[in-house]
């Protein structure tokens, strides 16, 4: 009893030593940022980024138009991924200008930014969980119908007649865990799509055949990051970004 006593009265004393502190926390303004309310042309003007003093990303100008087709490419370590965390927001202490239409990304919720595209990376995670909820992520309103949609989109209609099956990582080859998370992309419905290694376990077929039937939606506004280009896309993109040499 004398022990617990003893420890509560320290934990009192410890309580009442960080209140001020809280009420520092409680005083502190509040910078509301504002959610995007569709996603527009970005302009990217005059923008650098730097990790300690090494300048990762050097006076990148740039527009990404709505319905655009972009890829940005260089060899690692040219500022491909941080250009692409620019972009969705998820960095903030650059120098220059991003624009989401007349909005600076600095005052827009990043959450807002995400939640308006889709970004499909180069690792797949798998939940131990059905083969349709990993395609669905939970999302009730995606149908059937839906789903063999965005199956037939990345050549795995077989995935059918496993769609309520119980699975895990170990379920998928590396190329099938990709095009799970491509047809995430898919079934989300976003006019955005970036895509930041998507492909690069895929086979040259697969990976040709998808990145068209991107390149040849108008109503998609497509950036893929890459380090090789698949040569028969290439005259279908608005604009190749080359980092490293006078882009960056």
């Amino acid at each position: 009893i004398f022990n617990s006593l003893s420890t509560i009265n320290q934990l009192q004393v410890t309580i009442k030593s960080v209140e001020p502190i809280l009420r520092k926390f409680e005083d502190y303004p509040t910078v509301s940022k504002s959610d995007l309310p569709i996603f527009q042309d970005i302009n990217f003007e005059n923008v650098r980024y730097s990790f300690g003093e090494n300048a990762i990303i050097k006076g990148f100008t740039q527009t990404f138009k709505e319905g655009g087709k972009y890829a940005i490419t260089g060899c690692s370590g040219s500022g491909k991924s941080t250009l692409i965390n620019l972009l969705l927001g998820n960095l903030k202490d650059y120098e220059g200008k991003i624009l989401f239409g007349k909005l600076e990304s600095k005052e827009i919720d990043e959450n807002s930014i995400v939640s308006s595209c889709a970004y499909v990376g180069s690792q797949t995670h798998i939940y131990n969980d059905t083969l349709r909820n990993n395609l669905t992520l939970w999302n009730d309103a995606i149908t059937d119908t839906h789903i063999k949609k965005a199956l037939e989109r990345v050549n795995l209609l077989s995935f059918l007649s496993r769609i309520d099956e119980q699975v895990n990582d170990g379920s998928f080859s590396e190329g099938q865990k990709q095009r799970i998370g491509l047809i995430r992309a898919f079934l989300k419905g976003s006019s955005v799509v970036i895509f930041d290694e998507a492909t690069a376990n895929l086979d040259h077929d697969n990976a040709t055949r998808i990145e068209y039937q991107l390149l040849s939606d108008p109503d998609i506004t497509f950036i893929t990051v890459t380090h090789h280009l698949i040569k028969e896309n290439e005259p279908y993109f608005d604009k190749i970004v080359r980092l490293g040499e006078s882009d960056e």
